[in-house]
């Protein structure tokens, strides 16, 4: 991905226009996220909303390890 990501970002487009084609642009609620277009109100989508959300720096360092375990168990 982190190629990926450099090529795309050398030729001014995304990830998924590298692997799509042009016709797969991105919604305009979608974001790019390094080089990566996030879909609007997928899962990826919805816990960096809820991280922004959140007040305390105590508490989205909380939720990251939270789903740094989630991510661990689910590559086990």
């Amino acid at each position: 991905m982190d190629i990926l990501a450099k090529i795309a970002d050398l030729g001014n487009v995304t990830i998924g226009w590298l692997a799509y084609g042009p016709s797969t642009g991105p919604h305009k609620d979608d974001a790019v996220f390094h080089g990566c277009i996030l879909k609007h109100k997928t899962p990826e989508w919805r816990i960096l909303e809820m991280m922004t959300n959140l007040n305390s720096e105590k508490t989205k360092d909380k939720a990251a390890e939270l789903v740094e375990k989630f991510i661990k168990i689910e590559k086990k």
